[in-house]
């Protein structure tokens, strides 16, 4: 119980605000990833001039691969991100902390996440 309750307490958190690191174990396999969402620092779209930030998106790295999260990705419940070539996506409940890979549309894998504080 007290572990539902600090799961419920932390993960919520994931808004607006300093850049966060998880780390995640697949449920079946057991094996462990990392992922980076920095929620602050807008990126915008226009190539041309980054300063343009009429149309934006935050930035997730999920194993080195860059996804992006337009701000109607982020609910009070989830955080979805997709990759540039939109070849896969992420899906990461705010409530659960599962992370939900899908390749296309096809869900490939899942993860319990926990917050982690980076170390350098």
């Amino acid at each position: 119980m007290k572990s539902l309750l600090a799961l419920l307490l932390l993960i919520p958190s994931l808004s607006w605000g300093d850049p966060i690191n998880l780390e995640c174990i697949e449920q079946e396999a057991g094996y462990l990833i990392r992922a980076h969402l920095d929620l602050e620092n807008k990126v915008s779209f226009n190539k041309d001039n980054p300063d343009d930030l009429e149309f934006y998106y935050y930035e997730m790295f999920y194993e080195g691969t860059k996804y992006q999260i337009i701000e109607d990705g982020i609910t009070e419940t989830e955080i979805h991100a997709f990759a540039e070539d939109f070849s896969s996506s992420i899906m990461l409940d705010r409530m659960t902390g599962e992370l939900h890979w899908f390749n296309g549309s096809e869900l490939t894998d899942t993860f319990d996440c926990k917050v982690i504080k980076r170390k350098f």
